[in-house]
């Protein structure tokens, strides 16, 4: 079986997705900027966590966006592949996937300067540019012989092995330390793909796993029972595996759906020509519900909402196959994530909502036609092929600014410049993103890809 082109749409979705978090992880906490550039419990003024306020933000979509986009590859990935490997091959092939997430989710905790110190020494500023080689060297290797990635894999491991030496003095190794992200997406592949092999061509039952894991959530409370004992079978491995991660299966079961009818209309290529106005719809979906429940006007984005909705699907019928599917599975999730959102006080990220994890997989379904509908006006843009390549190269791009760029900023001592100049404030930031999407379009276009 021949392997399906890739999905320039997707590969997109996910590259803003992971210079979303980038961007966001790099925003000033010092009030210079409104709060709905911030996480919608974590703004200011004194950005601290408040677990009671209600709303989301743009950064509340990037990681369900990213796990969503992690769904949908998993059809891409396995059926494209499906006659050449046996069962046993598939599920090793998953838990190699999340075992090298889990252990990346450590490397980055163990040997991030910031997670070093807050105030970090120039070797140890130093020391984060090695660990970003070795990591590179043991994922990715250099393009040649499988001889040399092997030398390239055991150049980085003792690399590795010398930091984790020098640092075991300053900073003890604990597993329950690590980088919570990463530790979910390996979570989600194995758990994710696992689904996703069980339920091969049955969209019905997939969807029956989400009601048989909303029936064991809501029940494993109740002490004495199985569900209760099932659900604390992981306390022993809490830093790899919780129970409580299983929620993302909530986003990542959708996305494996939509991967389904995406690899389905890559082998019946339609000649119906994009909708502009879908992805016009599509993106104003996606504003009006982050203006009206950031905001709490729950009454006129549900009004909203419904109107853009009848016309995204008026739209989408004058369409392809493929983006009628799309529209009606983006308003399915939506409508089911609004019909929980008055649930335990409204949507929240943290702790994430029934409302959150169904309505941004409904909305990472309309980001997808957004994009998919401006392909052929953007798609010959620099930028758009930049983006493209960091969604192809996402684990280099999420790493790039903590292990390389903020290093070379502190060793110059531009970093203590840009600091006595707190006015700049956006500009900061939007030049280091920049600067992670220009070197990671680099490196994936020279074959250097971080993969798992």
């Amino acid at each position: 079986m021949t392997a399906a082109p890739r999905n320039d749409a997707l590969d997109l979705l996910r590259g803003l997705a992971i210079v979303g978090m980038v961007l966001s992880g790099l925003l000033p906490h010092d009030g210079s900027l409104p709060g709905w550039m911030y996480h919608a419990q974590v703004g200011p003024p004194d950005f601290k966590f408040h677990p009671d306020v209600p709303g989301i933000s743009w950064v509340d979509l990037v990681f369900p966006f990213f796990l969503f986009c992690l769904g949908a590859a998993l059809p891409l990935a396995f059926e494209t592949r499906w006659d050449q490997h046996s069962h046993a091959d598939r599920l090793l092939g998953l838990l190699k996937r999340g075992g090298l997430l889990a252990l990346l989710a450590l490397a980055i905790h163990r040997y991030g300067p910031l997670h070093l110190s807050a105030a970090p020494s120039k070797l140890q500023w130093a020391s984060g540019i090695a660990a970003f080689a070795g990591i590179g060297l043991l994922l990715a290797g250099w393009p040649g012989t499988k001889r040399g990635r092997w030398w390239a894999g055991l150049l980085g491991a003792c690399l590795l092995g010398a930091l984790a030496w020098w640092h075991q003095g300053s900073k003890a190794f604990d597993p329950a330390r690590n980088d919570i992200i990463l530790m979910v997406l390996a979570n989600m592949a194995v758990f994710g793909g696992l689904v996703w092999l069980l339920t091969r061509g049955n969209i019905p039952l997939r969807l029956g796993v989400i009601a048989m894991f909303a029936a064991l959530r809501l029940t494993q409370g109740v002490e004495g029972s199985w569900n209760h004992k099932l659900w604390r079978l992981g306390d022993g491995l809490q830093w790899l595996y919780r129970p409580d991660f299983l929620k993302y299966l909530c986003i990542v079961i959708p996305g494996s759906i939509v991967g389904d009818l995406l690899l389905t209309a890559a082998r019946s290529p339609s000649s119906a020509p994009r909708r502009t106005w879908l992805g016009w719809l599509a993106l104003a979906l996606i504003l009006v519900n982050l203006y009206g429940l950031y905001t709490r006007q729950i009454g006129l984005n549900l009004l909203l909402t419904l109107a853009l909705g009848m016309a995204l699907w008026w739209q989408a019928r004058r369409g392809s196959l493929l983006h009628r599917q799309l529209a009606g599975w983006a308003l399915y999730w939506i409508a089911l994530g609004l019909c929980f959102e008055a649930l335990d006080g409204g949507i929240k990220k943290d702790p994430s909502s029934w409302s959150y994890w169904f309505l941004s997989s409904g909305l990472a379904i309309c980001a997808w036609l957004a994009l998919d509908a401006a392909q052929a006006r953007l798609a010959p843009t620099a930028l758009w092929r930049a983006l493209r390549d960091c969604g192809q190269n996402p684990l280099l791009a999420y790493v790039l600014a903590g292990f390389v760029l903020l290093p070379l900023l502190a060793l110059s001592g531009l970093g203590g410049v840009l600091a006595t100049y707190p006015a700049l404030g956006l500009l900061k930031p939007l030049l280091l993103t920049a600067l992670v999407i220009l070197l990671t379009a680099l490196a994936t276009r020279r074959g250097w890809l971080w993969k798992t």
